[in-house]
């Protein structure tokens, strides 16, 4: 059995990784234009996804527990894997709702 390795992150990388995410947001949202959420929501959301995911992506894979046994590429392609499974469920759960 491996021994567990918790890593701690300082408040203020915790910040910065934040602000990261939300400097991503705030360029999608530059990029769609004034009211372009409620002309075409499709687009924006498209915009979104595009400008949010890889900084996420590349944010949180950094910040991984374990660093020497997980790489970033490994982290990464987990969190390409996810957004389709996040999409389904959420697809899901809207036709639930529906």
């Amino acid at each position: 059995m491996r021994a567990e390795v918790t890593q701690i992150i300082s408040t203020l990388t915790a910040a910065v990784a934040q602000m990261l995410c939300f400097a991503g947001l705030a360029a999608a949202h530059a990029l769609a234009g004034r009211g372009a959420l409620v002309s075409d929501p499709a687009l924006t959301l498209r915009l979104l996804v595009v400008c949010e995911a890889p900084i996420v992506i590349a944010v949180f894979s950094s910040l991984r527990r374990d660093p020497k046994s997980c790489s970033f590429l490994k982290a990464a392609s987990r969190g390409l894997i996810d957004l389709p499974v996040g999409w389904l469920y959420i697809f899901n759960l809207i036709a639930f709702l529906l």
